[in-house]
This record gives C-alpha cells, sequence and structure tokens, in this order.
C-alpha cells in the first residue's frame, strides 16, 4: 500500500496542516504487509508460531505450498532456494519476517527498508533498518 501524508491517520492534525517536511517523510515509500497473518509467542526461551491451532516452535516456517511454486517459477539458478516467511534468528528472541515480495533496483541503486516514518511503533516488536 503507498504511503500517506497522515502517517496511517495517526498523524496530529496541527503537524498534518502545517508541518511539509513531516508529511513528506511520512508519504514516502510504501508500507509492506506480511502475506499472512501471524501470530508468535515467546517464552523467554523458544519462539512459538501458531499453524492452525496449534502451536509449534519456530526453526524456520514457509508458505503453504510455496516451495513447489517457487521450483515451478524461479529461475534455474534459484531453484530449491525458497525463502521461509519465517526464521527464528540465532539472537534469542528475534524472528525475521518475510514480507514475500522480492524487487530489483537499477545497477548501483540500493533500496532502504526502514520502520514506518512518524508512526509510534509497538511495544511489543521492532523493526530494524537496512539498505540492500
Amino acid at each position: 500500500m503507498r504511503a500517506d501524508k497522515a502517517a496511517l491517520g495517526t498523524m496530529p492534525t496541527m503537524a498534518f496542516r502545517h508541518c511539509e517536511p513531516m508529511r513528506t517523510a511520512s508519504a514516502f515509500g510504501w508500507y509492506i504487509f506480511p502475506p499472512q497473518d501471524i501470530a508468535l509467542k515467546w517464552n523467554g526461551a523458544d519462539v512459538l508460531y501458531r499453524v492452525g491451532g496449534e502451536w509449534r516452535v519456530l526453526s524456520s516456517a514457509y508458505l503453504e505450498d510455496l516451495p513447489e511454486y517457487w521450483d515451478t517459477h524461479a529461475p534455474e539458478a534459484l531453484k530449491g532456494l525458497a525463502p521461509p516467511v519465517m526464521t527464528h534468528l540465532p539472537v534469542r528472541g528475534y524472528v525475521q519476517i518475510w514480507s514475500g515480495l522480492l524487487c530489483s533496483m537499477r545497477p548501483d541503486w540500493s533500496m532502504l527498508i526502514r520502520p514506518l516514518a512518524n508512526v509510534r511503533s509497538s511495544n511489543l516488536y521492532t523493526c530494524f533498518e537496512g539498505v540492500v
């Protein structure tokens, strides 16, 4: 979804009316959502995820039928390399979530991936930034 100047409707009215730098920053980029609803639980040692009504310990989880779909449609060099939608990282309690999107850029260009601009983050999770 294209980012909007109102920061998902959370920007104070005064800022929306009078602060063009804040509106411009809020409208920069796209909002990306996970390809499916995700339920995670951390017990202090393991990360668990819910599939149906059952909780399972997370190491890596794939979208249903993605590996088969990937191998049918991916270039030869990428067959067998379908990315998981979630991976429990070697750092305790950290999970990497893939949006399901693949991107390409022009040569010598990069992509900035970051949390939402001017939208207050949750105390329940943290988004890290990166340049690809």
